[in-house]
């Protein structure tokens, strides 16, 4: 188990429980549910439901494309 703290005032303020404080785990555990979410590799969920993400959020207005989280690099200026 790692233990960590975080330093946020709107969790302090809501008594140290807030949906909003991120996801902390490490990088292959996040990589095995982030497989959950492709059919192909899912051993939670139906390759229907799989599906049923991506086809939902495209019918949502100003949703998140789940094609977007790609690992392609973005380019960006740099910093001066």
């Amino acid at each position: 188990m790692i233990w960590g703290e975080v330093h946020d005032g709107n969790a302090h303020f809501m008594g140290g429980v807030s949906g909003h404080a991120g996801l902390f785990s490490t990088a292959d555990n996040v990589f095995q549910i982030a497989h959950q979410f492709l059919p192909e590799f899912s051993k939670l969920v139906s390759p229907e439901t799989c599906g049923l993400f991506n086809a939902i959020s495209r019918r949502v207005p100003m949703s998140i494309d789940p094609s977007d989280f790609s690992l392609r690099q973005r380019r960006s200026r740099p910093r001066a």
